[in-house]
């Protein structure tokens, strides 16, 4: 039998989620040199983009490489349309990370990206403050998920690089 104070902890920590930690962070960047609102979501296999938006910019469609077996949050199958390749995402001055995606026609945001965008920049994350710890080049950035603000940070030392290796990006005190 579970104690009652125990139950009403539980329901009152359920109260306090916040949006940053309900998979909708995002990010403004900059795509091939166009503005973009990227969402992240480390919980997503691939990176994709809406097919309309491949569109929209002229984007060069690949064919499928290889058979893709995916499911959507809501179970959903999508509706691959095929790869497109050599997009750049910049996040911040020195921060340009090429990226492949996958087009897809039934995508509810124009920019998804997940795990392998998440792994390509050494994300460390910090969902309490909604905040991605990256590094590109030993360039260190901050996005703050819930405004979407990239805050470029600086180049780290030999040693902040090795202590990245165990999580432990460095102290971050705001913009």
């Amino acid at each position: 039998e579970i104690p009652v104070a125990r139950i009403n902890l539980a329901v009152a920590r359920l109260n306090q989620v916040t949006m940053a930690r309900t998979s909708t962070h995002y990010a403004d960047v900059i795509v091939n040199g166009k503005p973009a609102r990227i969402h992240l979501d480390s919980g997503c296999c691939i990176v994709c983009i809406h097919a309309r938006v491949r569109k929209q910019h002229g984007w060069t469609l690949a064919t499928k490489s290889t058979p893709i077996r995916l499911r959507m949050a809501n179970g959903l199958a999508p509706n691959v349309e095929g790869e497109v390749h050599g997009l750049v995402i910049r996040l911040a001055p020195g921060f340009e990370v090429p990226i492949n995606v996958v087009s897809i026609t039934n995508l509810d945001v124009d920019y998804l990206m997940g795990r392998p965008l998440h792994e390509s920049i050494c994300a460390i994350t910090d969902h309490d403050r909604g905040l991605y710890h990256c590094v590109w080049n030993r360039n260190w950035a901050v996005i703050d998920g819930e405004t979407g603000e990239v805050h470029d940070q600086r180049r780290l030392s030999k040693e902040e690089m090795l202590d990245w290796e165990y999580s432990r990006p460095p102290r971050f005190t705001g913009v």
